[in-house]
């Protein structure tokens, strides 16, 4: 099993970042409203949250999640409020930034983590990003129709998913 002195302080920000990379790509890629984008985002906090207080399975994810509660601002997330993150990219730019973001820790876990490890982790982040990618309904009026996924936010966890070796 890894720890997080295994690694170098950017392959620790990589890693430790790369769930809020996913899910920031996820956001922007789809069309939701100011409501839903805070709805996603505060699944994304949550899910990290619910992480941190479940058994580690995993050593790495669980010092990852961990790391997310070490994040300047983080006493915003823990009083029940949001910090401002950065959705000024495109939606496409945002996902080129998170693919390359997999390639990166791919290869970092290739290097310094079990495979059952980078596996583990792989398929964290990638579930992140579904979970918030079904946070909020895209499209629709007043609640009325839409999807639960939108055809732009299944492209982004399609590229995550192939940037990062798993099938969709």
């Amino acid at each position: 099993m890894t720890a997080r002195l295994d690694y170098t302080v950017e392959e620790w920000q990589t890693l430790s970042q790369l769930p809020v990379a996913i899910s920031l790509a996820v956001i922007a890629s789809g069309k939701s409203s100011p409501a839903e984008r805070v709805r996603e985002l505060t699944c994304m906090v949550e899910t990290l949250e619910q992480t941190r207080r479940q058994p580690a399975a995993n050593e790495l994810v669980a010092a990852v999640a961990m790391a997310d509660r070490e994040r300047p601002g983080n006493g915003a997330r823990l009083a029940g409020t949001l910090p401002s993150p950065d959705l000024s990219g495109s939606g496409a730019e945002l996902q080129r930034q998170a693919v390359e973001q997999c390639r990166q820790a791919l290869a970092i876990l290739a290097v310094k983590a079990a495979p059952a490890e980078q596996d583990g982790y792989k398929r964290w982040v990638l579930a992140i990003g579904r979970k918030v990618a079904e946070a909020a309904k895209e499209g629709g009026f007043l609640g009325i129709g839409g999807v639960q996924v939108s055809r732009e936010e299944t492209e982004t966890l399609n590229a995550v998913a192939a940037a990062l070796d798993l099938d969709p």
